[in-house]
């Protein structure tokens, strides 16, 4: 249909690390950190390798939107649902490192076992284990040799090659299994897009109303509103760990340089413990003293450009810019 919001897509697993490895897909700002722990990497893996679906993604063709970095999109697939997924594929399969809650740049290893043909998350003695592959990452790196690998493991461990090479084929397979990929229209607006980011979540959770207004924040580059959200995410990561600021020059060198910065860094030389507010806390302050309201409904009208009053759509408030 002409008029479509959607295509519907099965992309499988290599195409999609090779659009990751190529920056074909890009991290919008209405995106988080990565959150997921280490286990559910490992859990996502060993689906993979059973055959179990996990879920599907949506993306979006759109030339105008701002990522993480600081840059615009020009010809970027934009991960709209299916970020964790994204990047717990990308570290565990392709080695690369993902940003945390602390703002820090790791690694998050999957380790596998071909005779058991068991995942576990990478540690110091599994390192040590002659029978564990300790990063599977190494399985999938265009120089891998399976012939050199399975010889070396079999003679290594006094097993069958046959039954470590059946193995690591299944292993390696996983690349070709299918994922569904939503496509979006790039027809539809930015504000379409991010209600559909917080309509869908491929868990079956519903985002909350702080979550929300972040991601309307980061939509409104107009009035600086994605400023605003690193503001308010970088001023909660640093009154909980002052050590993040770290994480935060590593990741975000940009904005860690600017003057919005200047005004939250404050925060890392207070000790304190008594006060440490969420997101949601911060606009009730907000809400509360600029506008004498208490109730998130109100700040989402205001971010999307309607007069608490008149419910003109034509208002826009400066004063969460300054």
């Amino acid at each position: 249909m002409a008029d479509s919001k959607y295509d519907v897509q099965n992309s499988q697993i290599g195409t999609l690390l090779g659009w990751i490895n190529s920056g074909e897909i890009g991290l919008p700002e209405l995106q988080r950190p990565f959150v997921w722990p280490s286990t559910k990497v490992r859990d996502l893996i060993d689906s993979l390798f059973n055959g179990f679906p996990i879920g599907y993604i949506i993306t979006w063709n759109n030339p105008s939107i701002r990522l993480k970095d600081g840059s615009i999109s020009v010809g970027k697939k934009i991960v709209i649902d299916g970020q964790q997924r994204l990047t717990a594929l990308a570290t565990a399969l392709s080695g690369q490192k993902i940003i945390d809650r602390r703002f820090k740049r790791r690694r998050i290893s999957i380790a596998f076992n071909p005779l058991t043909r068991e995942f576990q998350t990478a540690n110091a003695l599994l390192q040590k284990d002659k029978r564990w592959i300790s990063d599977i990452a190494e399985v999938f790196a265009d120089d891998f040799s399976s012939f050199n690998f399975i010889t070396a493991y079999s003679q290594a461990n006094d097993c069958p090659p046959d039954e470590v090479a059946r193995a690591i084929d299944d292993l390696k397979r996983i690349t070709s299994y299918g994922v569904g990929n939503i496509s979006l229209s790039d027809a539809l607006t930015i504000d379409q897009v991010t209600e559909i980011f917080n309509r869908i979540n491929s868990q079956g959770t519903r985002l909350s109303t702080a979550d929300f207004i972040m991601s309307k924040m980061s939509a409104d580059t107009l009035h600086q509103g994605n400023i605003q959200r690193k503001m308010v995410e970088y001023f909660t990561n640093l009154q909980a760990d002052a050590s993040a600021l770290s994480g935060i020059q590593e990741s975000d060198p940009k904005f860690a340089q600017s003057a919005a910065m200047q005004k939250i860094a404050w925060i890392v030389s207070e000790n304190t413990t008594l006060y440490q507010p969420a997101f949601g806390d911060i606009f009730h302050v907000i809400l509360g003293s600029h506008f004498g309201r208490g109730k998130h409904a109100d700040l989402v009208a205001l971010i999307s450009g309607r007069d608490f009053e008149t419910t003109d759509l034509q208002f826009k408030c400066n004063k969460l810019v300054k």
